[in-house]
Formats: structure tokens, C-alpha cells, sequence
């Protein structure tokens, strides 16, 4: 009734609340889906170092493009929904992937330094972006405290660089 749309035509086009709710988290993550994919056709041409940055700034974008998609996620990780819980988990499988091929690359071309446990640097990595996603969720969505974070990654990119004297 809220948004004057007919009840016939909300089941002709989704059927049911699952599958409008599922519609919708489709659509919050679909520009980080593109964002993955655009990382992948520029793997070549980018430092392990370049990739972490380009990752950071596709988060940033999205938190402004969509402030409350992390929200959404939030809830499905906690709260998991037979609908919405596959989705979420294409989109993680997908970030832990691009995450684990970056810190790979690095690793393997010098950039990063030797024997990193790459399970505990990823536990890491998601830790700083988690701490801004939270600090968006939070606070005041329009302020988003990305030259904070910015430094949180420098420091985490402090210590796993392979530094040459």
C-alpha cells in the first residue's frame, strides 16, 4: 500500500516476498560483482599493491553508491535466509578469491614478504574493511571516515610488503 503498487502485479513480477527480497539483494550486490569482474580483466596490469587499493576503492564507491548494502549483508550473515543466503555467499566466495589471488601474486613476485600465512593476512584484511563498513553502519552513513580506513591499510600493507634496502 506504501508504495501504490498492485498486489497482482508485485506476484506476477516476484511471486512471493523471498523472491522480491532476493530481487533486491541481487541488485545491492550486482555493482560488486562488476567491480570483482573489473579486477580480473586488470590482474595483469597491476601490483599486488595496486589490486589491494583498486579493491578498497571499489568498497569505498559502493558504500556511497549503496550505503545500506552492507547492512543487508550484515543481517543475511547473521540472520541467513534460504533465498538470500546463496547469493551472499556467491559474493563472498568471490571476494575471498580475489583476496587470496592478489596476496598470491604479491607473494610469488616479490611485493609482499615470504611465508605470509595467507589465511591470518586475509583474517586481517577483512578486519580493517570491516571496521569501516561498521564505523558506516553505525554512524552517519553520509560521512564516510575513508581516510581512516585509507591509513589502516597502509599500516596492514606495512607489514606484509617485502621491503628492499
Amino acid at each position: 500500500e506504501a508504495a501504490k503498487v498492485n498486489c497482482s502485479l508485485f506476484f506476477y513480477y516476484f511471486g512471493c516476498k523471498e523472491e522480491l527480497y532476493a530481487a533486491v539483494l541481487e541488485s545491492q550486490l550486482y555493482p560488486l560483482q562488476l567491480s570483482m569482474e573489473t579486477w580480473e580483466k586488470n590482474i595483469d596490469s597491476l601490483s599486488a599493491v595496486e589490486q589491494l587499493y583498486l579493491y578498497v576503492d571499489a568498497i569505498f564507491t559502493q558504500q556511497r553508491q549503496q550505503p545500506f548494502v552492507s547492512q543487508l549483508l550484515l543481517n543475511e550473515l547473521i540472520y541467513p535466509t534460504a533465498c538470500g543466503q546463496p547469493l551472499v555467499q556467491k559474493y563472498l566466495d568471490q571476494s575471498f578469491r580475489c583476496i587470496h589471488c592478489i596476496l598470491e601474486v604479491g607473494a610469488q613476485n616479490g611485493e609482499f614478504k615470504p611465508g605470509l600465512p595467507a589465511d591470518y593476512v586475509k583474517i586481517i584484511w577483512y578486519s580493517v574493511l570491516n571496521f569501516h563498513i561498521a564505523n558506516t553502519i553505525v554512524n552517519d552513513l553520509q560521512v564516510l571516515n575513508e581516510h581512516y580506513t585509507i591509513q589502516c591499510v597502509d599500516m596492514f600493507l606495512n607489514g606484509i610488503i617485502q621491503k628492499t634496502f
